[in-house]
């Protein structure tokens, strides 16, 4: 899937479209989605999803499909 992107709002830099994981968080549990395709201002860093991709993720966290694999995270504090 590949969308074409404008220049960034902020910047008005070039976006370029990259596959990204996208990391998050919900009801206290890390979701991660890999290979999201997401626009990254080459000037400034920015990133940019289409409605599309957006509606996209929607579905995969209603629960709508099973996840490819399951990790072990560990948590530390910060001292």
């Amino acid at each position: 899937m590949s969308h074409t992107h404008s220049d960034c709002y902020f910047c008005g830099g070039e976006v370029e479209e990259k596959l990204l994981s996208r990391e998050i968080w919900r009801d206290g549990q890390l979701i991660i989605i890999q290979d999201v395709p997401t626009g990254v201002c080459a000037q400034c860093g920015e990133k940019f999803i289409h409605a599309s991709v957006a509606k996209s993720l929607d579905k995969i966290l209603a629960g709508t499909s099973s996840p490819r694999k399951t990790i072990h995270v560990s948590v530390y504090a910060f001292t």
